[in-house]
Formats: C-alpha cells, structure tokens, sequence
C-alpha cells in the first residue's frame, strides 16, 4: 500500500510541473488569422499576411514584448491547425457555446455584422426570412451555422470553404443567396469584378465581437493576451482600422469611447444589472442631495457617464462618511466614492484615481495670508472629520487645535464667526460653499503640502470584474469630459474658445483695481483715521478682486503667465505648468533652457518668441504658433498672444492654448493627401473627376494614356467635348447623357462595371474600357458635387475575346452542312452527333479533359501523353466512319463548355491548344484511314438499301 501511494505521490509530482509549464507562454506565439477576410486578415500581392487584425496583433506584440508569428489560411485550416496544437491563439474568432467546450476567450476587439447577398438578376431578397426553404451558403465551420439552425431552422444551409467559392455558387444558381460579413465581401467583389452583379440586404445579421481564442488549459496566455489588449488604446486601433477601412461611417472604432471587456466582465456584467453605491450627501459640488431627492455633483456625473458605456444602472443610497467601510464590509453597498482616508483590504478594493483634488487653506479677510500648514501650529483649525487631510494634518502637525465637523459648510462656519481660525479643505468644495452659502468674509490664504488627493472608488473585493470595469470607464474619460464635469458643478463658468480681449481686461482691470484700492488703503491708514469703516470695506473689495483674480487665473482653461520688469516668471497657472511641461516660475522668457520651433520644423529665436517681441516693442503680439520640445523629442504646440502690462514693475502677461490635437490633425491630413496623391498618380487604373456640371477637373497620368489627352487638355471640359465616339459593346453610340458619370451626378447612385469602346482621334484607334462611376456628397446635401469615373483598358482582353468568338463562329459554319458541295451525308454518312449521341457526348467529354492536359503542358513543361490519347481517340473514330466535320464539331463543343464561363485571358489560351490538337487528330484520322486503304466512298457501306 506504500509503495502504490508512493508511486501516486510521484505522479502528482511530476504532473504538476508539466500543467504549469505548459501554461507559460513560448519565446514565440503562432497566430492564426483567415485569408478571405479582406479588409482584415488576407494575403497580399507578395503572398504576406496584411489587413486591419495583421497590424493589430503587431501592435500588441510590441506592446507585450513578446515574439509572434502570424499565419494566414482558409478558414477550416486555422480552426483545425489550432485544434491540434500547430498554433497558440486563433487571431479572430466568434465565441459559441460549442467552441466554449474546448478553448477560452479574450475580450472582443472588433464587431462584425453578417448580410444576405444575392445575385441581382436573380430577383430582389429584402429579409432573410424570404430564403426559408431556399439553399443558402455560409463559411463551413463559423459560428453563424450554429445561430441560423437555432433561429432560422427552415433555411437549407450549405457550406463552402471560403468567399470566393461562396459568390461563384450564388453565380452558378447552386445557392439561392449567402451570409458573410459586409466588408469581406465587398472586398472580393471588387477583387473579381462582380461588384455590380450582386447586392445586399439592409438588415444587419449575427452582430457579433470578435476575439482571441486559446485552448482551454492554457489560462496563463490568455491573461498575457488580455494584458496586451488593456495596453491599446481606442485610439491606436482607429489609426489601424483607418489605413483599412477608407470609409469612416464603416469604422468600428469612429466611437472614441468604446470599452473592450473580457469574457468574465461580460458574464458578471450580465448577471449584475444594477450597482449599489453609497454616496455621502454632503460635499457639494462633489456630492449632495437635491431639494427633490435627486443626487447630483461631480460623482453622480460620473457615474452617469460610467452608466452609458458599461450598461451599469447605478443605485445611489444616502450614507454618512463613517458608515462606508461598514456597509461595504457587510455587503450593504456594492461600491462608494472613497472620500476618505483607507487602503485596499480583505472586503474592498480600490480603482484607478478618477480626478485630483488640491487642498487648500481658508481664514477671514483680513488675516493673514500662509505658506502652507506649518504656520497654522498653535491655531484653531476647522476641518471636516474622517476626510483624506484630517488624518495627514493629525499626523504632521500635533499642535494645531483640530475642531472637527461633519459638513464642510459648518466647518466654514465657524471660521467666518470666528469660532476658528483656519480651515482646510478640498479646492471646489471651498468654493462651491463660500458661493452658495454666500460667505462673504471668507479668502483662501495659502495651499496645502500635502500631495493631491487621489480620488478613486472602493469596490467590494468579491466583486474584482466590477473593480476592472470601473477602471476601464475612468480610462475612457477624455480630458475634455473631465473639464466639462467639473465646469458644470463649479460656480465659475469656462470657455474653450477664448475671448482674448476679454482676459486682458480682466487681467488689467484686477491688477489696475488692486493698485486702485491698494493706494486708497495707505492714504486712508494714515490720514483719515476716522473712516476705518470705509478702509475695512475698501479691504474687502479688494480682497474679493484678488480672490476672484487667484480662481480665475488658477483654474482657466488657457495658460497663462506674467513676467516682472526684467522678463522673469513670476506667476504661472496650471495649466501653463501643463503646457510648458514644468514649473516655470523664475525661468526668463528668452532663457537657453527653451527649445522652441517654428510650424516648419526650424528652430526658434529668442527674438522671435511672442512674448520676447510684446516685451520689447510694449505692444500687442497676437497668434503666433510654437512648438515647445519636450524630452523624448515630444512637441506641444501652442497659440502665444502677449501683451505689456501698464503697471511698474511688471514686463508682459503671455496666454498660451494648447493646438496640438490641431497640428497633429493637419499633419495627418498632410500625410493622407499625399497618400492619396501617389496613389493617385501611380494606380494602373485610370481616374478622371467632374465637378457637378460634368467638367473635368482632374485626370491622372493612367487617364491621359487610356484616353490619349494630356490632363491639361482635359480640365475644364466635358467629355462631349472631345472629338471621339463612344460606343456599346453592341456598336451602337452612347448619347452623352448615358455616360456613366453622368448619369451618377444626375440620379447620385453610383454606375459599376460599364463596358465602352472609344473611338479616339489623337490615337487613331478604338479603345475598349470598363469602368465605374462614384458621386460624392457634402455633408447634409443630397446632390452629388463631383463624380469620379475609374476605369481600366481592357482593349487587349476584348481582341481575344472576339478572337475566340470569331474562331468558333467559323468552326461551327464549316461543321454545318453546305449545300453547294457534296458532303458525307449526301454519300450517306450521318453525322456523329446524330447517328450516335452518346458516342459523340463521350469523345466530347474525352476532348474536354485533354484540353486541360494540352494548357497544363503548354503552362508547366509536363509531359501528359497527350499525343497518344489523340492517336487513340482517332482510331476509335475510324471505326466509327467520323469525317473532318464530326471531329471540328468535337472541337467546337468542348471549346464552348470550357470557355463559357472563363475570362478572356484563359479562354484564349484554351482556344490556342485546342486548335492545335484538332490539326493532331486531324491527321491522326488521316493516317488511320490511309494504313486501312479506305475510301470516301465505302466509308460506311450502303445506306437506303444502296451501296456507297
């Protein structure tokens, strides 16, 4: 018994080991991807995987570090390759419930919606309920197979391997329609030229996620998977999926605030529709309750922005501060805003900060101003109990006499009434209260050492998908959102766009009326001691201009900054900390430390910054655009208006607006124009555009050479305009009315796939061309504004195609019978086709198969006995009494059921080995007739009871 535990023991051991490394992921990942899934993951003209989720899973190796190796394949062989252990990660997969039995997955990265497509000339298809009955084909082995048997079991499902096979079975009237992804297909349509043969549905199908798939032991990858993808921002993959996908109204990712989660935030998601949360009543603006039981402030704007892009409902419930970490730790509350001081434990986890706030200190006007907390030692200080600041301040400073309250307005309160001297406190809760309570004796004196508070959200432990969800909602707030929250809930209102003329006469008209009261005050202290009334009052307006001054200049969304007499910093808002990207004050404004460009990319004088030029000339200097280098060669770029400050001792105030989302917009632009130019001038096919009158306004150089005009001869005119000739593929004229570009600027739908032949006098010659045309729109208007044709010569292709035509059309007159000479059927000889039918269909078939050998011989340099199997068939013809006829009609028929559904090109080559093999066989039956000394004339005995 030992000796079995023993050995079990060992096998345990030996097992483990051998689970956990093969969990850990390899030096190098394989990643399966599709080939027929143009625009994402297809082989391009090299034969190298390209597409929107290539670039993608790039990306994420390079953020990961890690080694990857991507494969592209038809869809059944990715799936099976995966299966059996050739690959690590399915690149792009649906999740099912069958597949859930044997692999795990990621959260999703992209959405892709299924459409019904039929072939036109097959009749209208409006819903996929109409194919009930109906043959339809789908991808073998996708995810949709197993949602139409659920929802749509009447339909008869057929698979195929992949899309292109799909489109040809709809052509060839195997299928009635097929299901597949909009893009992908439109992508192969265009490939194969049958753009305008088929069209869509309007209904959107099987909207699904796609994601990464790993085999279901191997959790370790697919956390390392999941971590990668919390890495990529929203943003860097629309950059990708905009280099695929030209049109943005077909972006995934034209919303910036879309929020990938995991399978297990997903599944809890669905199970827990509604959050509760505990939100303190008495810290507006940052939380409250409203007159109608409503909660409003800063948290609840938060979590209403949380609930549009997670579906979270949030439940808020009424709790005091102290109450919190009880109620989350009984499981009363499944989260609340962590306004107090507490740290991640056994029942709570916190998430990221959401926002930041400065604390600041507040007394009476009057008192005196303070650098910070030390010099509130021995002093009454009121501050709100259990607040993030009261435990720092109890710790830091034992001799400040601490009186504690439950609402910042009371704590407020008793400074103004002099009960205490001091207050401490967060920045929009001071001045949201000073305002609504209308305190008016109130200042802020100094700011705090202490570092920002970080404010997060406490989550129940038990609830860790909650805690990953939350923090993904805080990560998608723009910057803008987060100003726009905060300027909604604080009594001073903001504007993006700034009023400049405004700000210096706020800027001037303070510091003017500071100066103003500040003289007054000194004239008054000593001479007109019996008017202290009128200087207190004098004080407090003053000390209301300066207050409204240090809120203004401090929380404008503009930087701002002010130079002394010699052109030294002395006072720099945040956001001008921001921009500047460190603590300027004390730097002088042509200082060696800047490292400033120009909008070209050159290097910046002193002379030539805005606020250098306003110093020195004493003037207004408006609009001027520099780029201030940071390290990492990252550039801020900034719109600088300066202007001299009248008052002494002072050099110039300097505003500063961030534009770099501006300049890296245009320099996008710039990048994508001349994308488009090369693409432009190098395309193989020729592009012409006409503004709505039909006027040429752009033509590149593949135009100029199908067409035979120089751009310059083009522009400015019409087509009509051209002494040419239009013609049908039937030889009839277009009218000009019925061109095809024409026609897309008057009705605004777009012309696909137009054949014309033009007869062109500058090159003496009849070009044949297929081509498109597309209307373009402005936003909002419904008639086209241009139009631009693309089109390609298919002149060589249409000479061998009636090549072809004219050679079997003359084949088949020589077969028919003439009644001018005598034929083998006026000597009593029947043709094969007739006298025996399925003798005849059988060397036809034969005819068939050995033309595919011919072409495989003719392309590839085998050897395939083809000579023999002619000699062959020319002997069993013999016996047969075939003519020269019976063998051309052999000919003609296999040539036309192989050539009947081919491209020119192909069907040319088909005719080309085929006229050789029917001289082979030709005088192979010459030679059997003659080694068997067989005349015409006994060819077939009598016939009609005459002998021949």
């Amino acid at each position: 018994m030992k000796k079995i535990i023993f050995f079990v023991m060992i096998l345990v051991a030996s097992a483990c080991p051998m689970s956990q490394a093969s969990e850990k992921p390899k030096d190098r990942l394989r990643i399966n991807l599709r080939k027929d899934l143009p625009p994402l993951s297809f082989l391009n003209v090299d034969g190298q995987p390209a597409g929107f989720l290539v670039d993608m899973w790039k990306l994420w190796a390079d953020k990961t570090g890690q080694k990857i190796e991507i494969r592209v394949s038809a869809w059944k062989d990715t799936v099976e390759s995966f299966k059996n252990g050739s690959a690590d990660i399915h690149g792009a997969i649906f999740f099912s419930e069958e597949r859930s039995q044997w692999m795990i997955f990621s959260q999703p990265f992209y959405e892709l919606s299924m459409c019904v497509f039929f072939l036109k000339s097959k009749g209208v298809i409006r819903t996929i309920r109409e194919l009930s009955g109906q043959e339809t084909g789908v991808i073998e082995g996708t995810a949709h197979i197993e949602a139409l048997r659920k929802n749509y079991p009447e339909i008869k499902i057929v698979p195929f391997d992949n899309i292109e096979e799909l489109i040809h079975a709809a052509r060839e009237g195997k299928i009635r329609a097929f299901i597949s992804s909009s893009s992908s297909v439109s992508a192969n349509l265009n490939r194969l030229g049958l753009t305008s043969a088929f069209e869509s549905t309007d209904e959107t199908l099987f909207a699904r996620k796609l994601r990464a798939g790993v085999l279901k032991h191997n959790t370790a990858l697919l956390t390392l998977i999941d971590k990668g993808f919390d890495s990529i921002s929203d943003k860097e993959l629309a950059d990708i999926e905009s280099l695929w996908i030209q049109d943005p109204e077909k972006h995934y990712y034209k919303n910036a605030h879309l929020i990938r989660l995991t399978d297990a935030e997903e599944n809890w998601l669905n199970h827990h529709k509604t959050v509760r949360i505990a939100i303190p009543a008495v810290f507006p603006p940052l939380m409250s309750l409203s007159e109608d039981n409503r909660f409003t402030g800063v948290i609840p704007d938060y979590l209403n922005l949380f609930s549009k892009r997670t579906g979270i409902k949030f439940e808020p419930v009424a709790a005091s501060l102290p109450e919190l970490p009880e109620q989350i730790k009984t499981r009363q509350t499944d989260m609340f805003p962590a306004f107090i001081a507490i740290e991640s434990d056994n029942f709570l986890n916190l998430t990221d900060p959401c926002f930041s706030l400065s604390w600041v200190i507040v007394n009476r006007i009057g008192d005196p101003f303070y650098r910070n907390e030390r010099d509130l030692e021995g002093l009454k200080v009121s501050i709100v109990k259990n607040v993030p600041i009261h435990n720092y301040l109890l710790s830091k400073y034992p001799r400040i006499e601490f009186y504690t309250y439950d609402k910042p307005s009371e704590a407020l309160k008793a400074v103004s009434e002099g009960i205490a001297d001091a207050f401490v406190g967060a920045l929009p809760v001071v001045g949201y209260s000073i305002q609504k309570n209308q305190i008016a004796n109130l200042k802020i004196a100094g700011s705090s050492v202490s570092d920002d508070f970080l404010f997060r959200f406490a989550v129940r432990s038990d609830f860790p998908e909650l805690t990953s969800i939350i923090n993904k909602a805080i990560s998608s707030v723009s910057k803008q959102e987060h100003d726009e929250i905060f300027h909604k809930q604080m009594p001073i209102r903001y504007q993006y766009a700034a009023e400049w003329k405004t700000i210096w006469q706020w800027v001037l008209g303070i510091g003017g009326l500071f100066g103003f009261f500040f003289g007054i005050s000194l004239l008054w202290n000593r001479t007109l001691t019996k008017e202290v009334e009128m200087r207190k009052q004098a004080e407090k307006l003053l000390q209301v201009s300066l207050e409204k001054y240090r809120v203004l200049f401090e929380s404008f969304p503009v930087g701002v900054s002010v130079t002394d007499k010699d052109g030294n910093l002395i006072e720099v808002n945040r956001e001008s900390e921001r921009l500047l990207g460190t603590s300027a004050t004390g730097r002088k404004i042509d200082g060696l430390e800047w490292k400033i460009i120009r909008p070209d990319g050159v290097l910046m004088s002193a002379e030539e910054y805005a606020s250098v030029r306003a110093f020195k000339t004493q003037q207004l200097v408006e609009n001027v655009e520099m780029g201030i280098v940071r390290e990492h060669q990252e550039i801020t770029w900034i719109n600088v208006h300066a202007a001299p400050i009248p008052i002494e001792g002072y050099g110039v105030v300097i505003t500063y607006h961030d534009i770099t989302d501006r300049k890296q917009a245009e320099e996008a632009l710039r990048t994508s124009e001349t994308k488009y130019r090369a693409f432009f001038e190098t395309i193989d096919q020729g592009v012409v555009y006409q503004d709505a009158d039909g006027n040429i306004t752009a033509a590149n150089p593949s135009a100029e050479r199908i067409l035979g005009l120089k751009a310059e001869q083009m522009k400015g005119r019409t087509f009509s305009d051209f002494v040419w000739r239009i013609i049908r593929e039937d030889g009839t004229d277009f009218a000009q009315t019925d061109y095809p570009s024409m026609i897309s600027l008057r009705t605004g739908k777009e012309m696909r796939g137009i054949i014309m032949g033009i007869f062109s006098v500058s090159k003496a010659d009849l070009t044949w061309i297929r081509g498109s045309a597309v209307p373009q729109f402005k936003l909002g208007e419904d008639k086209p504004y241009q139009v631009y044709s693309i089109f390609e010569d298919i002149t060589d292709k249409k000479l061998a195609e009636n090549s072809r035509k004219w050679e079997i059309k003359s084949l088949t007159q020589y077969s028919e019978p003439h009644k001018s000479v005598i034929t083998s059927e006026y000597l009593g000889v029947k043709p094969l086709r007739t006298a025996v039918a399925d003798i005849f269909e059988e060397f036809v078939g034969k005819y068939e198969e050995w033309m595919e050998l011919s072409l495989e011989k003719e392309l590839f340099k085998v050897d395939n006995n083809i000579s023999t199997n002619l000699q062959n068939m020319a002997e069993r013809l013999g016996f047969f009494y075939a003519t020269p006829r019976d063998l051309v009609e052999i000919h003609v028929k296999a040539l036309q059921h192989k050539t009947e559904k081919l491209s020119s090109r192909k069907a040319q080559l088909y005719a080309d080995v085929g006229r050789i093999m029917l001289l082979e066989l030709m005088g192979y039956l010459l030679s059997f007739y003659r080694n068997r000394c067989v005349g015409v004339t006994t060819i077939r005995g009598t016939s009609n009871g005459k002998k021949a």
